[in-house]
């Protein structure tokens, strides 16, 4: 979660500062969201195994 977050503070500073490669900013877009999607996973089974 701490990396998630890390990583949305980098991309909003970066496209802040308008100095920044769309390369790199999309790259960080799509690991922030493969966090987001184990999170999200880890959550899950985290319900199902506990029957929440």
């Amino acid at each position: 979660f701490d990396k998630h977050n890390d990583l949305d503070e980098k991309i909003a500073e970066m496209q802040k500062g308008n100095v920044y490669n769309d390369a790199e900013v999309d790259a960080l877009k799509r690991e922030k969201l493969r966090l987001k999607d184990e999170i999200y996973a880890f959550l899950a089974e985290y319900k199902k195994e506990n029957n929440l």
